[in-house]
C-alpha cells in the first residue's frame, strides 16, 4: 500500500480528490491520509492544494525535510503552474481538469515507476532503485535483503509475499519461499539451482519450479 498524504484546507477539494480515490482500481491501491496542513510526518507522495504563493511554503518544508518524497500540486489557478515548476515538483493539477490530470499522473509517473524502480523505505526516507540494479530479494526472519549487482544489499522490514504485491511479475519471478529473482539476471537454469549472471546460485524449490518456463 502506498501512503499519500493529502494537504488541502478546502473541504469539497479534499471531498473530490477521495471520491476518485475510493472508486478508481489504481488509486483505491493508495493509502489517502488527510491534513490540513503540513505535519511534518514522511510520505511517499504529497498531494499540496496552492491557491496562493505563500501555499509553496509547504512544499519548501516537505522538500527540506524529506527530500525523497513526491509532491504533486493541484490548484483552481493554472497560473500558479509556473511557480510549481521552481520547487521541481513531480506534477501539477488542474482543478477544472482534476480528473483527468490525476489519471494521467498515474499512468505516466505511478504505473510507468512501478515497471521499472522499487521503491523501499530506509532510515524514515522513501527511496528507489532501479530494476536492472538489482539481482534478487532474500528473506530472512520477516526481514527483506535487496541483494544489488555491486556485490552491496539493502535491508528492508517486509516480507517477500508483500514484495510479490508491489513489483512487475515480468521483471521478477519467486523460486522459493526465500528468494525472488530478476528474471534478467538469469544466467542459466539446471535441474536443481539458477545461476544468476554474477555466479550466485539459488536453490529452487519444487513448488515454484514451473514460475521458470525453462
Amino acid at each position: 500500500m502506498n501512503r499519500i498524504a493529502l494537504i488541502c484546507d478546502k473541504e469539497e477539494y479534499s471531498q473530490e480528490i477521495t471520491l476518485l480515490f475510493q472508486n478508481d482500481q489504481v488509486l483505491s491501491k493508495f493509502d489517502l491520509f488527510h491534513f490540513t496542513k503540513f505535519t511534518g510526518e514522511d510520505f511517499r507522495i504529497y498531494f499540496v492544494y496552492v491557491s496562493c504563493n505563500e501555499d509553496f511554503d509547504v512544499v519548501q518544508q516537505i522538500q527540506n525535510q524529506f527530500p525523497y518524497s513526491m509532491i504533486v500540486i493541484f490548484s483552481d489557478h493554472d497560473e500558479l503552474v509556473y511557480r510549481a515548476w521552481e520547487y521541481s515538483v513531480l506534477f501539477f493539477l488542474r482543478m477544472n481538469e482534476l480528473e483527468n490530470d490525476l489519471k494521467r499522473f498515474l499512468k505516466k509517473v505511478v504505473i510507468g515507476e512501478k515497471n521499472t524502480r522499487y521503491m523501499y523505505h530506509h532510515k524514515k526516507q522513501w527511496l528507489s532503485i532501479r530494476y536492472d540494479h538489482i539481482l534478487y530479494f532474500s528473506e530472512y526472519q520477516n526481514s527483506l535483503i535487496i541483494h544489488l549487482v555491486n556485490s552491496t544489499s539493502i535491508e528492508e522490514r517486509k516480507t517477500l509475499k508483500n514484495l510479490m504485491q508491489e513489483i512487475s511479475p515480468f521483471a521478477f519471478v519467486r523460486i522459493s519461499r526465500s528468494y525472488v529473482i530478476n528474471k534478467a539476471k538469469i544466467k542459466m537454469v539446471d535441474k536443481n539451482d539458477v545461476i544468476l549472471v554474477d555466479g550466485t546460485a539459488l536453490r529452487i524449490s519444487k513448488i515454484y519450479r514451473n514460475n521458470l518456463n525453462y
